[in-house]
Order: structure tokens, then sequence, then C-alpha cells
């Protein structure tokens, strides 16, 4: 790995370590179908609640992950770490997860972009079963316009597994002012938790010589009913080169 990279990854580190806490479930983003052969990708996503109610807070949570686009359609993420701080506990690593994407379809070559997620978590905590996750990513761009769709399932597996699927669905609508800020909103519902958010979204992509680039996103979240907290801050970054 060249030089200028660790220096990347370093500096990317140092901000994820500065976010406290985890994320138990990869459930604050919305994927896109589209990968880039050769690319290596450092992500970290982080969250915290904001919600007197008993049940909600403080509980927030943070991961780290190290992905490759090994081929034209084909890429693999491995999170190596998972912690979550859930109401009445500490920091707890939760687990790992290896997460696929693959690219159905060329950009523009149909009306919208599909793509397909399959991921696999193992859950490190006792009575808390390995999941499942699998399901089509959509993506729509419209001049400086995009739209993303993720429909997705989880499965539960091992002995503690229950025989029902919990589904999630996210949207995200974005409008590029500029290619380093990129203002829009995300949705996100769970219906095994009667749960939808939405709120204000800022994103953007810095990009460096020799195809590096940094992304980001930063956003508050409303709860739309009382299955959902209150408010949720998160905050995701990416560090990208060849």
């Amino acid at each position: 790995m060249k030089p200028n990279n660790w220096v990347g990854i370093c500096v990317v580190m140092i901000l994820l370590t500065s976010m406290k806490s985890v994320l138990a479930d990869d459930d604050y983003v919305v994927y896109s179908p589209h990968v880039v052969k050769g690319q290596t990708e450092l992500e970290s996503r982080a969250y915290a609640v904001s919600d007197s109610r008993p049940g909600f807070a403080p509980s927030n949570g943070f991961l780290t992950s190290l992905g490759h686009t090994f081929t034209d359609y084909w890429k693999s993420e491995v999170y190596f770490t998972e912690y979550q701080h859930l109401p009445g506990t500490g920091n707890t690593l939760y687990g790992h997860e290896w997460e696929n994407t693959f690219q159905l379809t060329d950009r523009g070559q149909y009306a919208v972009d599909w793509g397909f997620l399959a991921a696999y978590s193992q859950h490190i905590l006792p009575g808390i079963a390995d999941t499942l996750e699998f399901g089509p990513l959509i993506e729509k761009d419209s001049g400086r316009l995009q739209q993303r769709l993720n429909i997705l399932a989880e499965k539960d597996l091992g002995s503690n597994a229950t025989m029902r699927y919990a589904l999630r669905g996210g949207y995200a609508l974005s409008y590029r002012v500029t290619n380093q800020f990129q203002p829009g909103f995300e949705a996100y519902y769970r219906p095994i938790d009667n749960a939808h958010q939405i709120g204000p979204i800022i994103q953007g992509e810095l990009f460096f010589p020799n195809g590096k680039e940094v992304e980001y996103a930063l956003g508050v979240l409303k709860g739309l009913n009382n299955g959902a907290p209150q408010q949720v801050f998160i905050a995701r970054i990416s560090y990208e080169f060849f």
C-alpha cells in the first residue's frame, strides 16, 4: 500500500475514534448499487439517539469496515468492529459482518440502476442470533437529482433464530449543488419495530490526486411515530483509494 494511502487511513481512523459509540444494526444508510473495480474503502458509520423515554436513551452505535471491489460487479466488505451502547449497558462489541454488493446493471442502462446486497452478521453476545440480510438496491439519477431506494429482508440463523423475516426500507434523495455539497433527506421504515423516521442530510465528496476521495454525510432523523426514537444524529465517512 502506498504511503499516502496510509496517511489517509490514519486521518480517517482519528476521526472515527473521536466519535463515541457504535452501531448494532446497520440501519442508517441507503446503499448505492454501483461499485468501482479496484477501489478499496475504509468506512465508518455512527449514530446517537436523543430521546428521554425509557428504552431509548442513551442508545447509540458505531462500526468500521474495510472493503474492496474485486470485479466490475462485486464489492466485498468486512465490518471488523460493530459496537453498541443500549440503555443500562456500556459500550459492547456486538459482532462482525461480511457484506457483498453486486452491481446488476450499468449506470443509465435502464430507467433505474439495479444492484443486490447480501450480508451475513455474526453476533457474539449470548442469546442473539446471527443474521442474513439481502435485497435489491435501486438508484435513479436525473440531472443533479439522485434518488436511492433499498428494500431489505433480514432472517435470523442458528439456535436462537426465529422463523419470521424482518423487513426494512430506506429512501434517500439528494441534490448536487457541487460535488462537495449535496443536501437532501433520508427516510427509514422498520415494520418489525413500527418505526418511521425522516430527516435532512448534508453529504458530499472530496476528490484528491491519484483517485483518492473522501465521502461524508451528516444528518438528523426525526421519529414520526411512537415506535421510533424522537431524534437520531447520524454520521458517515469513508476514504476510498486505488
